[in-house]
């Protein structure tokens, strides 16, 4: 074999380079925060929820009423700079009960979508996973759930706990995780074919640590899109069971309806304008749902030269 010297090679001077990158790196979280700050949309809704959560809490506890509080001599007031929406049938500040049951509401909303998203993504995460036989056994698992009719499942619960809001917590994620299972299941499948995958396994990964640092870190964006569009389902949820008697046993925004329905046709503004408050709500959730979806997805994203 000849001897290679260093008097074999040419020094070659170094050339320019044809293009030349003077822009900053954006790391992934940084251009979805860019991305999701150029929605204006986006910058509007999310402002409007933090007001109705900052009603929610601050305004009960500042507010010289309550619903709690009835007054007959007050009943069925016009809506007016004293009462903002008016008096009920029995003397309470609707103003003050929406803010009320929004507290409620909206503390179950988060809780439950929570609830449903951890056991979804486990659930779905142990289903992709493993796959075969596993996961044809659990998936025909959340098919029987999912094929129970709610009303029946709340039905059963409030007979055997009776009615509470610890009842109602449970009655509505006996089966709610099972449509965030079959979407991170979805998720999970694409994902463990990466190479990533693979490359942590030759390297002695275990399972759960698989599922937990790198699926789970993966789909975490999935994780906050689904809890965002989750909570305004479990509100309409809540509020329809609660309208017609199933649902928590505190005040809320569906117990909030009951009372008003005995008025509607007298006093259509009792359950309007308290309906009004809901709707702005569950379509601000919805839009920032979509809006985060957007931000999420890399070939949505669109930066502007900074």
């Amino acid at each position: 074999m000849r001897e290679v010297t260093a008097s074999k090679f040419q020094r070659v001077e170094q050339t320019d380079i044809g293009e030349e990158w003077n822009g900053t790196s954006l790391t992934y979280w940084k251009s979805v925060r860019i991305a999701f700050f150029q929605n204006k949309a986006a910058i509007i809704t999310a402002i409007i929820l933090l007001i109705i959560i900052a009603m929610a809490i601050i305004y009960p506890m500042v507010s010289k009423y309550s619903y709690l509080q009835q007054d007959y001599k007050i009943k069925n007031l016009k809506p007016s700079m004293e009462h903002f929406f008016g008096t009920d049938n029995w003397g309470s500040d609707l103003f003050t009960g929406v803010w009320q049951g929004a507290k409620v509401s909206l503390i179950l909303g988060i809780l439950i979508a929570f609830i449903n998203l951890v056991i979804g993504m486990i659930y779905g995460g142990i289903c992709s996973y493993y796959g075969g036989l596993t996961d044809d056994v659990l998936m025909r698992i959340i098919e029987i759930l999912t094929n129970i009719p709610l009303l029946i499942v709340v039905i059963l619960v409030n007979l055997i706990l009776g009615r509470s809001i610890f009842t109602f917590v449970i009655a509505l994620t006996i089966s709610g995780w099972c449509n965030v299972a079959n979407l991170i299941r979805g998720q999970f499948i694409q994902q463990k074919e990466q190479e990533y995958i693979l490359a942590a396994k030759a390297l002695g990964a275990s399972t759960s640590r698989i599922i937990s640092k790198h699926l789970m870190r993966n789909v975490i964006s999935i994780a906050i899109v689904t809890i965002t569009l989750e909570i305004p389902n479990v509100i309409l949820l809540e509020s329809m069971l609660s309208f017609i008697g199933f649902g928590s046993s505190l005040l809320s925004w569906g117990s909030l309806f009951y009372n008003a329905s005995f008025s509607l046709v007298f006093y259509p503004y009792q359950v309007f304008l308290p309906a009004l408050v809901i709707s702005i709500t569950i379509i601000c959730f919805n839009i920032l749902g979509d809006a985060l979806r957007d931000a999420f997805n890399p070939h949505e994203v669109v930066l502007k030269k900074q």
